[in-house]
């Protein structure tokens, strides 16, 4: 056996990178699944008509529970773990972890919601075209919701370790798909979604982006609070 200190050390340390992982994979999930849930829920209570149909909810939950949970696993090692303070609670997520799957889930279905609202205005809240901008913006938001997570807790500096082709890949599945899907005539029949243009597409783009500044404007906000009352 080897009994050497720093080998206990690296292996504490793998220890905890593991633990993070599984944490951020966990957190992904939840958010992911909770936004669905809320827009559906909050549609339904605001007296809109389904913005849902099964097979676009069926989809979005395969591409957001598969691959991206699984490249949770390899994201790059925490290189400050050591230093952070040690979870004794054994929890499956603190509660700031448990903050953060309500807030984003909150904000996303808040953007979600108001794509639909603009479209609804333009066009009508009754038909394919408003079903297609939700059923977009919410396979998208997915991916930057997965951004998101990957960087929230990285030290490691160097970008060919920080963005592998595993996140490249992650981030650019469910946003190739949606384009193929709302620009060809055959899988957009298939999900029952209206055929869009490229501007149309890069409009929905953007809208999804929005989940990542709103994200990083309150953390930065949380944190200037923190540091100046003491209260987390």
């Amino acid at each position: 056996l080897d009994d050497n200190f720093a080998t206990i050390i690296n292996a504490i340390e793998e220890g905890r990178n593991i633990v993070v992982r599984l944490k951020n994979a966990i957190k992904y999930l939840l958010t992911g699944n909770l936004t669905e849930g809320l827009v559906l829920v909050v549609g339904l209570a605001l007296g809109f008509p389904p913005l849902l149909l099964p097979i676009q909810l069926l989809y979005i939950n395969l591409i957001s529970d598969g691959v991206p949970a699984l490249a949770m696993a390899f994201s790059p090692q925490n290189s400050h773990i050591m230093k952070q303070k040690q979870d004794i609670t054994v929890s499956l997520l603190r509660r700031g972890e448990m903050g953060y799957v309500a807030f984003v889930g909150v904000v996303a279905t808040g953007i979600v919601l108001l794509v639909y609202s603009f479209i609804g205005m333009r066009v009508g809240i009754f038909g394919v075209y408003a079903q297609t901008a939700v059923f977009s913006v919410l396979a998208m938001i997915q991916a930057f919701i997965f951004v998101d997570i990957w960087f929230a807790h990285q030290s490691e500096k160097k970008l060919s370790l920080l963005m592998p082709p595993i996140f490249f890949i992650t981030v650019a599945i469910p946003i190739g798909i949606q384009y193929l899907i709302v620009r060809t005539s055959f899988l957009s029949e298939l999900f029952h979604t209206q055929v869009l243009r490229r501007e149309e597409f890069g409009m929905y783009l953007v809208f999804s982006l929005m989940i990542l500044p709103t994200i990083w404007i309150i953390r930065m906000a949380k944190r200037r609070f923190t540091l100046e009352t003491g209260f987390e």
